[in-house]
């Protein structure tokens, strides 16, 4: 046992070369690497918890973009109300202010009426002062479940007697940049964010532009502004807020 000696050449302890066993102390034989494997060990957590931190932050700050990423590809966890859930308001209420008189009490105070907890997004109320129209109205849009837009109007013509189209909305340039906001929004969310109000019985010669025409003709749409009013109410009521 005295004579047994370590070999002579050991790269990885060449102290110990030559050396007799027997003289070998117990950190020698048997080395003890827990002040090795702390700092690694730290410095690896370091690096998950830093990472960890980083995908928080990015999480916290793109959430929504992901969970509209995620639902526009199908990932079936991801619900419409998970990406609307921080929407300031149920629905933008799109119209000329020339039609106020008509829209207000027929369709905005019936709404409020029946409903008190639905959460309408108005020009006269949410649009601030001093901001650009086109500013106020993106806000408008991004910030709310849906648009509904009133293209036209239930009042009958003094000539015909039968609802006409409301040449105030057609003609207003703010009501149809209105639409096509909300027109992309629903394109990059592949979520159907507007609500067109049209009526069954409108004459031929009423026309929606091209764009509204198109939309109208993909996808459905409410008739009459009481039964939009209706409508709404009932579908928020069910606890679907409008989505």
């Amino acid at each position: 046992m005295r004579e047994t000696r370590c070999r002579p050449d050991m790269p990885d302890s060449p102290g110990m070369a030559k050396r007799a066993i027997w003289l070998l102390t117990d950190q020698e034989l048997c080395p003890d690497y827990t002040g090795l494997y702390v700092p690694v060990a730290f410095g690896v957590l370091s690096k998950f918890s830093l990472g960890g931190g980083r995908v928080i932050i990015a999480w916290t700050r793109y959430e929504r973009s992901v969970k509209v990423w995620l639902y526009s590809h199908g990932v079936t966890w991801v619900k419409e109300k998970d990406i609307d859930r921080d929407k300031q308001f149920d629905a933008f209420i799109s119209f000329s202010h020339k039609d106020q008189d008509f829209v207000i009490p027929e369709l905005i105070e019936v709404i409020e009426e029946k409903d008190p907890d639905i959460r309408l997004c108005l020009h006269y109320k949410h649009f601030l002062p001093g901001e650009f129209i086109q500013e106020n109205i993106e806000k408008a849009v991004q910030r709310s479940k849906r648009t509904v837009l009133v293209p036209q109007l239930s009042k009958p013509s003094s000539y015909s007697g039968k609802p006409q189209l409301s040449k105030n909305f057609l003609e207003s340039e703010w009501c149809l940049l209105e639409f096509n906001v909300a027109h992309v929004q629903a394109l990059k969310d592949h979520v159907p964010r507007i609500i067109i109000i049209k009526l069954p019985d409108l004459t031929e010669e009423d026309e929606l532009p091209e764009e509204i025409q198109l939309y109208l003709n993909s996808t459905t749409y409410l008739l009459g502004a009481r039964s939009t009013s209706g409508t709404i109410c009932s579908t928020y009521s069910r606890g679907r807020s409008l989505s």
